[in-house]
Formats: structure tokens, C-alpha cells, sequence
């Protein structure tokens, strides 16, 4: 059976949350880390053993952890943005949005201690351009190049 563009969206689970990591060392260089948290549709719970692609939150996590103990370098900044897929109504999928990014945030600050002043917490609503991101690491999506 032949499902619509529409029906292959609401079966996508999206990205949920963006993190930017900014470091500055002691020679002024600054480094930037930034990874992508996946959320199941419409979960606003970080799910650490979900991930569609990439790093998943824990090991970002722990591949940072060490920047925490080392005195040359100074956390300039966090910045987390949450988002939702595209489909259903916008109201739900900006408070999501909103719950996915103060989600992501909470981990982050259980597992680095990271002050809060230190902390940046934004949302985006719905993220057209994260769905063009991640259709094509779906290899199983139906109509994939349709979507796409």
C-alpha cells in the first residue's frame, strides 16, 4: 500500500534538540562542539539509547567531561535549541519544542554541572530544515526520494 508524503512524515521521529558547545583555551582558540539529540514523536523525555544518526547524547557527554578538568580551557557557553518534526498542530509542536530543548538541558546540567548562567535554552518550533537534514539517513523510509 502507497503512502503520502503526509503519511511518511507523521511516521518520522525528528531531531529534538541541538547542542553548541564553546570552549576557549588559553591561546584564545576557540573550539565548538555540536551534536543532535533525536526524540521519539511526541516524546519530550531524553531517550538515551535512541538515535537515529550520529553521536548519542552519553558520549558527547562523556567525550566533554574531560574539558571540565582541564584548567586550559574555559566554557564560554552551552547553547541547546529544541525543535519538533512538522506534523500535527504548530501550538503542540512548538511546547514541544520548548519541553525537548529544557529536556536536553536538564541532562546536560545532572551530568557536566554546568551553572545555568552558562546555559542557553531556545526552541525553533518546527524544523523544516531538519527534516531535509534527516530524510536521507531513513534508509528504510517509504518513498524516501519522494520525501526528499
Amino acid at each position: 500500500m502507497k503512502q503520502g508524503i503526509g503519511g511518511i512524515i507523521k511516521r518520522l521521529m525528528l531531531v529534538g534538540g541541538m547542542l553548541l558547545f564553546g570552549w576557549a583555551g588559553t591561546l584564545a582558540q576557540e573550539v565548538r562542539e555540536t551534536t543532535h539529540v533525536h526524540f521519539r514523536q511526541s516524546v519530550s523525555v531524553v531517550d538515551t539509547l535512541y538515535v537515529i544518526h550520529g553521536e548519542p547524547l552519553p558520549a558527547f557527554v562523556e567525550r566533554n567531561k574531560s574539558r571540565f578538568n582541564d584548567s586550559t580551557f574555559i566554557l564560554k557557553h552551552i547553547q541547546v535549541v529544541g525543535s519538533a518534526s512538522p506534523e500535527g498542530v504548530l501550538r503542540f509542536n512548538e511546547t514541544l519544542a520548548q519541553q525537548r530543548a529544557r529536556s536536553v538541558a536538564a541532562y546536560l546540567k545532572e551530568h557536566l554541572s554546568i551553572p545555568d548562567s552558562l546555559m542557553h535554552v531556545t526552541s525553533i518550533g518546527v524544523d523544516w530544515e531538519g527534516l531535509k537534514a534527516i530524510v536521507p539517513h531513513l534508509e528504510n523510509l517509504p518513498n524516501r526520494e519522494q520525501v526528499m
